[in-house]
């Protein structure tokens, strides 16, 4: 700054202090940074470099970004990407992709958060930084976190690690040690989860990095408060605060003292959490932190209303004004939430507001605030309920948008409003803490399990939907209309038979989570017949099955194998010239389930110069990534292109369940 006052041209020395003291202001003032860019961006377009106006915008969007400007800065970051690709520099072209990513993948929009960081891998792998392809990796792998997509998570994590080891950058191995753990604890893995935060535990103090153990203690002490092991949880947060009080970085200090007080809450130990509230409040307030102000106003207001009166008073709270008091705490944050959109902070301010009110024995604005509350409540529970009630398609209707756009509007707000630590991701240019309070934990977690459900029903809907082929129906019933009109009465009442035993076949599967592989055969067997017939026998079918399986007592998801099965028919031999073949054939390999359809006709090479997509591959992969979600599995499609036709493999996780 002080060179930048002396300097007084209007040339690129300027222009490099300006990026010198707009960089520097990002995490400090970055209001200031943005003007400090702009003065950079003038002198660039003077100089027409386009080197220049490559980061100059990289280093506006980073200023932007910090002030929550975040559609500005996707644009600065999109200029810069552009000059960059003008001018083929490599390094900027992986530092935008990157930067633009990192906003993406926290605005609901991961997957094109993944494609811009693969490029930008590619790149920065290319250029051999290897520190960088780490932060790209975890950014990844964050981003399949979110999408419930937790074996992926692991698989990016677990790569970073692989690249930090290598590097031997204990501090990225440490957060890498970090971002498996939460995988874990987010499955309920905890064993695991305390594994690799004792790990990170370790490295970081082997090279005394004392602000990465404050983390991996808040982090690790919320992982056990999640076990309800409160106990060992207060015991963490109390070895990070002894840190953090001893290193003077106030904002650790009173993050853990709020996680702290929270404890001493749930465990009625009034006078130990209102004094830490007190403290942590006015903390807050001497920072003009408004968010985590209210969030430690919230639990100060619990404990004045379960606090004995005789410890009030030692507080200096007259008992008789405590309900005055609340309400003069709760009714600034109640609307502070609705001017937000905040509905979590919302729900819970006004449950808080109508125990105020009731213990005042103000019945109607109790009634009011509790009616309010119940409504926010059961924005989250109707989809279950419903789900009992409706049919999978009807519920999925009621509820899906509803459920999304509440989880768009916290996921964007989830760096905005922030006070207690539960996560730590590497982002931009360091670790950023993913917080929230105890009981926003609780509905964090709730939320994600009715989102991950209403995922499964729209799964499921379309995957019967796909078996319903409305296509197949009217051919089937144009097919039996034509044996009628031929008088061909034999066939038609064949063909009926068949095709009515499949119908009722996939709707009675279509409910089941598993059914046997001999019913799925069977299902199979029916299909291809019906369409044998439909197409005057242009195919024929064959079954190889591994003797070592007992279709009987082999399990799978339900008519998973038929979609490519269809396809082999339609848009491999129905064009075909002279008669074709289907092996179906099921093994097993590596402790799974390899499911094959292979057959000889025109090969997918062909069918592309038609751009020909498949929905049954897409529905099949949606249907996959859930079961691997749930079972912790490896389940995949893999499509091989054959001298003459296609070969489909679906490994599935081996299931035997005898009888």
């Amino acid at each position: 700054m002080q060179e930048l006052k002396k300097y007084k041209k209007v040339d690129e020395t300027r222009l490099k202090l300006y990026l010198i003291v707009s960089k520097s202001s990002a995490f400090e003032d970055p209001e200031v940074g943005v003007k400090y860019a702009d003065s950079a961006n003038v002198i660039a377009i003077k100089l027409k470099d386009k080197k220049y106006l490559a980061k100059v915008n990289l280093i506006k969007g980073l200023n932007l970004y910090e002030i929550r400007k975040s559609d500005e800065a996707i644009e600065s970051y999109k200029k810069a990407l552009k000059f960059a690709e003008e001018i083929q520099d490599k390094e900027l072209q992986a530092f935008s992709l990157h930067n633009l990513a990192i906003i993406y993948s926290t605005h609901n929009r991961e997957l094109e958060a993944i494609e811009l960081e693969k490029r930008g891998y590619r790149i920065f792998t290319e250029l051999k930084m290897e520190p960088n392809c780490i932060n790209v990796l975890n950014t990844i792998g964050v981003c399949y976190f979110r999408l419930n997509e937790y074996q992926k998570a692991l698989e990016y994590y677990f790569k970073s690690l692989k690249i930090a080891e290598k590097c031997k950058d204990d501090k990225l191995i440490g957060t890498a040690y970090e971002n498996i753990a939460l995988v874990y604890k987010r499955n309920s893995q905890h064993v695991k989860a305390y594994e690799y935060y004792e790990k990170a535990i370790k490295i970081y103090s082997a090279i005394n990095y004392k602000q990465g153990i404050i983390n991996v203690y808040t982090n690790y002490g919320a992982a056990k408060d999640q076990n309800n092991d409160l106990v060992g949880a207060l015991l963490l947060y109390q070895k990070g605060l002894q840190i953090a009080t001893e290193i003077k970085v106030d904002w650790y200090k009173y993050n853990l003292l709020t996680n702290i007080a929270i404890i001493h809450n749930a465990q009625k130990k009034f006078d130990i959490s209102l004094p830490q509230l007190k403290e942590a409040m006015d903390y807050y307030i001497s920072i003009q932190d408004v968010d985590s102000e209210y969030v430690s106003k919230m639990y100060f207001v619990e404990a004045i209303l379960e606090a004995p009166d005789e410890l009030l008073k030692k507080e200096n709270i007259n008992p008789t004004e405590k309900y005055t008091i609340s309400l003069s705490y709760m009714l600034p944050i109640l609307n502070y939430a609705l001017e937000n959109q905040d509905k979590e902070t919302e729900m819970y301010a006004r449950e808080i507001v109508a125990k105020i009110y009731e213990k005042q024995g103000n019945t109607n604005l109790s009634l009011k605030e509790f009616k309010e509350f119940v409504k926010l409540k059961d924005s989250l529970t109707d989809f279950e309920k419903k789900e009992e009630l409706l049919t999978k398609e009807h519920a999925y209707q009621m509820d899906k948008e509803r459920i999304l756009n509440e989880a768009e509007i916290n996921r964007q707000k989830i760096i905005k409003y922030a006070t207690i630590g539960t996560s730590s991701v590497v982002l931009l240019t360091g670790i950023f803490l993913f917080i929230g309070f105890r009981k926003r934990q609780v509905f964090k977690e709730k939320q994600k399990e009715i989102l991950f459900k209403a995922q499964i029903s729209d799964t499921e809907l379309k995957a019967l939907r796909l078996q319903m082929n409305p296509h197949f129906i009217f051919n089937s019933l144009n097919s039996i209309s034509d044996y009628i009109q031929k008088n061909d009465s034999k066939s038609a009442d064949y063909y009926l038979a068949k095709f009515a035993k499949l119908m009722r076949g996939i709707l009675e599967n279509s409910e089941e989570k598993e059914i046997t592989v001999e019913e799925e055969l069977k299902m199979l067997e029916m299909y291809m017949q019906l369409e044998a017939m439909r197409l005057n026998h242009k195919f024929s079918y064959e079954f190889k099955i591994d003797p070592k399986i007992n279709i009987r007592e082999t399990y799978i998801p339900p008519l998973i194998l038929q979609p490519f099965v269809e396809n082999s028919i339609w848009h491999g031999l129905a064009e075909k010239n002279g008669e074709g073949k289907i092996i179906i054939e099921i093994a097993e390999e590596n402790k799974m389930l390899n499911c094959i359809i292979e057959d000889d006709g025109i090969g997918r090479k062909t069918k592309e110069k038609s751009n020909y997509k498949s929905y049954g591959m897409s529905i099949t992969k949606e249907r996959l990534a859930i079961l691997n979600n749930i079972k912790n599995t490896n389940a995949q499609v893999n499509l091989i292109d054959l001298d003459k036709g296609t070969k489909v493999e679906v490994k599935l996780p081996l299931e035997i369940k005898p009888d």
